[in-house]
């Protein structure tokens, strides 16, 4: 909790004020907490093999930014437990992984700017929430596609592309 320290400075007659933080013993982090990990129940749709089909794994989330809701490294991908909407996340980061975006390139070949990769990877989970009906947080990726803007290069090739790991992923999720 921000507790405001204000201090009268004798010198210059004004009034110095500080910010710091104070931990409260009502306070605990979600790693504290004890239950099992969230799995979503969709009809027609098992999400407890995906992982297995993919080829990727999940980890558990130690992002020091509490904001962040998932990032994806290599093969793997984290999800923050008490992210807004867990399932479109996951979608998200296994698009990273899928379109090739986590491979550490070891050539000086070109990569893809920061503002593709999310608009790529946010567009196959908008459009496999969709496909299983989750409809209610579809407002939110297309401010986060608008955030990001519409690449200058999208043509036909891309479009596929990002439909083809869509179906992969939803695929992947049928029971």
């Amino acid at each position: 909790m921000p507790v405001i320290k204000k201090e009268k400075n004798e010198k210059w007659e004004d009034e110095i004020k500080s910010m710091f933080f104070m931990p409260r013993r009502n306070w605990f982090t979600v790693y504290q907490t004890e239950g099992d990990e969230f799995i979503p129940e969709v009809p027609g749709f098992d999400f407890t093999r995906i992982d297995e089909k993919l080829e990727v794994e999940r980890v558990e989330f130690n992002h020091t930014d509490g904001n962040c809701q998932g990032y994806a490294s290599g093969n793997k991908y984290a999800i923050n437990p008490v992210a807004a909407n867990p399932m479109k996340t996951m979608f998200h980061e296994m698009a990273h992984i899928l379109l090739g975006h986590t491979d550490m390139p070891m050539s000086d070949s070109t990569t893809l700017a920061r503002d593709i990769k999310e608009f790529q990877a946010e567009s196959v989970a908008l459009i496999c929430a969709a496909c299983i009906g989750q409809t209610d947080e579809l407002k939110y990726s297309l401010w986060y596609l608008q955030n990001w803007g519409i690449p200058e290069d999208l043509d036909k090739k891309m479009i596929e592309k990002l439909f083809s790991v869509s179906n992969k992923i939803i695929s992947a999720c049928k029971a």
